[in-house]
């Protein structure tokens, strides 16, 4: 059994890193934890024009599928589409696709993909967002929700980067200047992480995980594992009570009255 300390700190490392090859690398040392070598997080949009997408899946093959575009016409993506439930898939069973798509399962099982389990992730009327495993096909329920929890971590978070990049990030009702300091909080004697700050800012001007969530660029999810993992860290188990030490410590104060005006 994989100890939930080792999980939450591939996690961690997923959330926090500032660059796409320390998350890439967290995500994967995650599934193969659970001995999941073959994955694709996928992330593309509902006109069938833009398509990114890490994976650990045979390179000649996502080489053969990036050149032939075959992510304009993926079943796979399809059933993402119509659905939004997890769902397994299998190539040698698709009978009543078009031929264009089961020409794609076709070659897939070619280069070693013949079949998989698929999460939907994220659904909006622009883009969509999905995790394919190829290996443990049926996981414990508690593997598949810590898979599934660093998936949208990695996802938030290419999301957050690629806005900064593009210098697109604004103010809206002040939330900025919660995300004016990158300066780590201390509560109990712990130091948060600059993510685990942020979130405290809003919490403390009384925002709701969605509300957070959405200042963020993150799901409420990512929120309420920030949130978990401050308490598990400092060992306070309401918010009341982390905000009152918070408060309470004078190392705090100059990063507080910067950013809230205390």
């Amino acid at each position: 059994m994989i100890s939930s300390q080792k999980i939450n700190i591939l996690l961690e490392k997923v959330l926090e890193s500032n660059s796409v090859n320390c998350m890439e690398e967290g995500f994967a040392d995650l599934c193969q934890n659970y001995c999941i070598e073959r994955f694709a997080l996928a992330r593309f949009s509902n006109n069938g024009k833009n398509f990114n997408l890490f994976h650990t899946y045979p390179l000649e093959w996502i080489n053969h599928y990036q050149k032939n575009e075959y992510y304009k016409s993926d079943p796979v993506f399809d059933m993402v589409m119509m659905n939004n439930v997890p769902f397994f898939w299998n190539g040698n069973k698709c009978d009543n696709l078009a031929a264009e798509k089961v020409k794609i399962y076709q070659e897939a099982q070619d280069f070693g993909v013949k079949m998989g389990f698929t999460i939907p992730l994220f659904h909006s009327e622009i883009h969509q967002s999905s995790l394919t495993i190829l290996d443990n096909l049926h996981l414990h329920p508690e593997a598949l929700y810590s898979v599934i929890t660093g998936a949208q971590f990695y996802l938030d978070k290419i999301g957050v980067l690629s806005q900064q990049s593009n210098e697109t990030l604004s103010s809206n009702n002040q939330n900025a200047k919660g995300q004016e300091s990158l300066s780590r909080l201390m509560v109990n004697g712990v130091s948060l992480t600059p993510r685990e700050s942020e979130c405290l800012i809003f919490i403390m001007r009384g925002y709701t995980a969605k509300e957070i969530g959405k200042s963020m660029n993150v799901s409420s999810r990512t929120v309420e594992c920030h949130l978990d993992n401050i308490k598990e860290k400092t060992g306070y188990l309401t918010k009341s009570r982390i905000i009152d030490s918070l408060l309470c410590n004078t190392y705090n104060k100059p990063i507080l009255q910067r950013v809230l005006e205390l």
